[in-house]
């Protein structure tokens, strides 16, 4: 196949791609993304891959509140077997997620034993995640402001950065 060619099968399939809508992004998070803020278009997926033994009790649940499933949905939960026949030998426990409706939502995942009570987690997942659809402004705004008892404009910082 000549350059030529090539470049006109590569121009038609960036035309396929681009009037087919926004192309949609799929994520791969760890542990070490706990704690950040996952900003994601509407379609866009993201995959959460942890540690997991389930033959020690200790199992990965949702904490509460839990999550917004009218801005994402879980598509998977699959628990894949150490390569090692070993007993005892973790494995990796992954969830799949699809970002349905603009909004945010927070996600909190607990590794603990299901039985044990007002015993803290053994370890935790945090996730923020900002879904847009396209039509919300994306104008820069600054921090909120609020008059203080001087009549002087000051950052309001009692208000979350979420409101």
């Amino acid at each position: 196949m000549n350059k030529s060619m090539l470049f006109v099968i590569s121009g038609v399939m960036m035309l396929l791609c681009c009037s087919c809508g926004t192309l949609t992004g799929h994520y791969h998070l760890t542990e070490k993304d706990s704690g950040r803020t996952l900003y994601l278009n509407r379609g866009d997926q993201f995959t959460v891959t942890l540690d997991a033994n389930p033959a020690t009790g200790y199992l990965w649940q949702f904490g509460t509140p839990p999550y917004d499933e009218n801005v994402m949905i879980l598509r998977g939960d699959k628990y894949i077997h150490p390569s090692e026949q070993l007993a005892g030998a973790p494995g990796k426990r992954t969830l799949h997620f699809l970002a349905e409706n603009s909004g945010r939502t927070g996600l909190r995942l607990i590794l603990s034993r299901p039985w044990e009570k007002n015993i803290p987690p053994q370890k935790e997942f945090h996730l923020m995640i900002l879904v847009k659809d396209g039509t919300e402004d994306d104008t820069p705004r600054g921090p909120r402001m609020r008059r203080n008892s001087k009549g002087e404009l000051v950052p309001d910082r009692k208000r979350s950065i979420w409101e």
